[in-house]
């Protein structure tokens, strides 16, 4: 395993989300060391972010949360193809609610949240061990502020990365950057009593 896989490793559809492969890496980075642990996440979307931690986790498991049948169809395609379903658990269910029915966990991560990000991350807290991180994925300055904001009411102490990626394109005269939309990833590790 070398690197994150590509983008046209995934079976797409127009209407779900595929998080690219830099903020997949980097995400993938944050909640080292990946071996063995026990993940959630709000949001499974196409399941990159699931396929990435699942090469990962090794005896692990990961539980994939996200309202979306059409969503967890596409996700169980992508994760069937890479030869990933039996570290994953796909649960057609919303956040916060949901959340309750998962084990403790290692590390969490958030990347869709339909307009209940604060709710979530104090749910996902509940469901950390100590020591455990949180992980917020987001596209919106507004968003990243709610997530910072969120954490820092439950003394968390919060990071923040703004990440603008471009992929290089080969041309007739040379080569191109093609941008693709920024993105913000928040994080921060639970310590103690948070909540």
């Amino acid at each position: 395993m070398r690197g994150p896989l590509t983008d046209d490793s995934f079976i797409r559809e127009p209407s779900i989300p595929l998080t690219k492969a830099p903020i997949r890496a980097i995400v993938t980075s944050l909640l080292q060391p990946l071996h063995g642990s026990v993940l959630g996440e709000v949001g499974t979307g196409s399941g990159g972010i699931t396929a990435e931690l699942a090469r990962q986790v090794g005896p692990g498991k990961i539980f994939s949360l996200d309202p979306s049948k059409e969503a967890l169809y596409l996700a169980s395609r992508n994760l069937s193809k890479m030869g990933l379903t039996d570290r994953v658990t796909l649960i057609c269910g919303k956040a916060p609610e949901d959340l309750s029915s998962l084990p403790p966990l290692d590390g969490l991560t958030i990347g869709g949240h339909g307009g209940r990000l604060t709710s979530i991350i104090r749910a996902g807290l509940s469901k950390l061990k100590e020591n455990g991180r949180i992980i917020i994925t987001a596209n919106m300055l507004s968003t990243a502020n709610e997530a910072l904001t969120a954490l820092e009411s439950l003394s968390i102490e919060p990071s923040m990365w703004q990440l603008a990626p471009s992929e290089g394109r080969r041309t007739k005269a040379g080569w191109m950057l093609k941008a693709w939309n920024p993105a913000f990833i928040v994080w921060g590790d639970r310590k103690g009593n948070c909540l």
